[in-house]
Formats: structure tokens, C-alpha cells, sequence
């Protein structure tokens, strides 16, 4: 009989996903925002997907290296983003601020 429980309770455990909670210090509870533009100019669109599948939409202005604008997502959330552009790159990083939560955005050019 206990055979039985323990070989039930493993197959129910072997079907479940498990979110790991959050570390000290990690923006976004573990969701990421990436996307990409052919190359940082004055401002333009931008289309992001975090790491989880929500997409967002948003438009951009960009000056000194450093560009921010507001994004509406799939999910019908939406709020400001930021990012900055290195000076010797073509990656930028910044965040994603949705519901009070600030997410990690990167940007490739």
C-alpha cells in the first residue's frame, strides 16, 4: 500500500512545475524583456518578448545614448521602459516598469 502512495505522489510531483521564488535583489521575479532594432536612432517603435512569452509594443525617443518611451502589452498591462546604449555597444539594457514592477529589458542593435 505504501508502495502505491509513494508511486502515485511521484507521478502527480513529475507533472508539476515549480516557478523558483524570487532571489534578494532580482528585478522581475525572474521575467525579462528582450528585443532588438536595426540600429538606435532619434526614436521608433519597439516590439519586446519577455523570457515567459508576454509580448509588448511600444514607442520610443532616443538621445545621448539613453532612450525611454511607454509599452502596452499582449496581456493589457503597460508603463514606462528606460535603457542606455553603451558607448562602445551595440547592447543596450535598461528596465521594463509594469504594475509598480521593475523588469530587466536588453536591446540589441
Amino acid at each position: 500500500m505504501r508502495i502505491a502512495i509513494v508511486i502515485a505522489t511521484l507521478v502527480l510531483v513529475a507533472g508539476c512545475t515549480i516557478d523558483a521564488p524570487p532571489q534578494p535583489g532580482q528585478p522581475g521575479r525572474g521575467e525579462s524583456f528582450s528585443g532588438s532594432v536595426s540600429a538606435f536612432r532619434s526614436g521608433g517603435d519597439l516590439e519586446i518578448r519577455s523570457n515567459r512569452g508576454r509580448t509588448c509594443w511600444g514607442t520610443y525617443r532616443y538621445a545621448n545614448r539613453s532612450g525611454r518611451g511607454i509599452f502596452r502589452c499582449d496581456d493589457g498591462e503597460f508603463g514606462p521602459f528606460k535603457f542606455t546604449v553603451p558607448a562602445q555597444g551595440r547592447t543596450a539594457t535598461g528596465t521594463v516598469t509594469l504594475a509598480d514592477q521593475p523588469y530587466p529589458l536588453t536591446i540589441r542593435s
